[in-house]
């Protein structure tokens, strides 16, 4: 088995953040960086508790933002062949890790995600197309909140990747890994040479769409980007991203996406409608 080095950014998350190393150092991954991005250090003290060689806990005082994080943790240096990269209100185990693991036997995987389940048997989307203008005017007005299962579900099948044509509906259930244009951040496992390649994660985005980004990046240099449904990790509401405003940071990530990435057509409708920062 490869050497899979863990990294957790945290900010302000010391009433999950010992629960979710636990996890991630139960699930056999050969070490744990664990960043904090608060100035607080409540992270930190909260960690004092779990005794483990493999555990490196860091910290400059500054918030980074995720990505941010991730790079520094990458700068003071990693062992092994793949990262994980876990959210801390996200729980990894054995099998989420063997099974992402797995993925990486082709050279041309770059990154892969599991499932994302709710604590109340939900599916989360943890990967699919890229953004679509229209599905975020959908989010941003709350359209589908009222809608039923059945119709929720048809209205996801309409967003399809432009690689192989897979929908989010199809994202969401269990099955055979697949192909996707990106997926989340969550729980995201990454080649560490291709981390390199890339200079890690592009630092302009604080919080949301950077994964959605890198992965734009990894199939820039000809990598696969993976949905592993044959697994899902257990994903509660983050603690880090409420404290700093979710909704503030979404649009502002989006913003910095579509900015980079997006047609003059669509940066000038998402500004008719409110969507850019």
């Amino acid at each position: 088995m490869p050497h899979v080095s863990g990294i957790i950014v945290a900010y302000n998350s010391e009433d999950l953040i010992v629960e979710c190393v636990e996890a991630a150092l139960a699930s056999g991954i050969s070490s744990l960086y664990v960043w904090e991005n608060s100035s607080s250090g409540k992270s930190i003290e909260a960690l004092t508790a779990v005794q483990d060689k493999r555990l490196v806990v860091l910290s400059d005082g500054t918030n980074h933002g995720f990505g941010g994080g991730i790079n520094r943790v990458l700068q003071e240096g990693v062992e092994g062949e793949l990262l994980l990269l876990i959210n801390p209100d996200c729980f990894v185990t054995t099998e989420v890790v063997d099974c992402l693991t797995s993925v990486f036997t082709d050279p041309m995987a770059g990154v892969a995600a599991p499932l994302m389940k709710y604590r109340n048997g939900e599916s989360g989307i943890a990967g699919g197309p890229f953004p679509s203008l229209l599905k975020e005017v959908l989010a941003k007005f709350q359209v589908d909140r009222f809608m039923p299962q059945k119709l929720k579900r048809r209205l996801l099948g309409l967003f399809r990747s432009s690689q192989n044509g897979m929908s989010i509906a199809d994202s969401l259930i269990p099955g055979h890994p697949i192909t996707v244009d990106w997926v989340s951040g969550f729980c995201m496992m990454l080649r560490v040479d291709l981390m390199e390649t890339l200079r890690g994660f592009d630092e302009d985005y604080f919080l949301y769409f950077e994964d959605v980004d890198i992965c734009r990046r990894a199939r820039a240099q000809g990598y696969n980007v993976i949905l592993a449904r044959n697994t899902s990790a257990l994903h509660l509401e983050s603690t880090s991203t409420t404290a700093a405003g979710k909704s503030s940071h979404y649009y502002a990530g989006y913003s910095v996406y579509l900015r980079k990435h997006g047609t003059s057509r669509q940066i000038l409708m998402a500004k008719s409608l409110g969507l850019l920062k």
